[in-house]
């Protein structure tokens, strides 16, 4: 049977400070990403809700007259 201050205890007493150190640190590092994933999440959905408020230009019905290079050619003798 061995007591409180054997080497044995002592030994399991240190890998027991160990594991809950380092989940502590695990626990702290996943809820760092997971902020950052939400934070991000929060920039995605603001860019979403700013280009649903930006209006779209309106469909202009009357035609513009089209350059081609022809009616160009004409134009330039017509109007020097």
């Amino acid at each position: 049977m061995s007591s409180p201050s054997s080497p044995s205890h002592d030994f399991i007493g240190t890998l027991e400070k160990q594991y809950e150190t380092k989940r502590k640190a695990t626990i702290a590092e996943l809820k760092e990403q997971v902020q950052d994933l939400l934070n991000q999440v929060e920039v995605i959905r603001k860019r979403k809700a700013n280009m649903k408020e930006v209006t779209r230009p309106k469909h202009v019905s009357t035609s513009l007259p089209g350059f081609t290079p022809e009616n160009w050619v004409t134009d330039v003798q017509e109007n020097p």
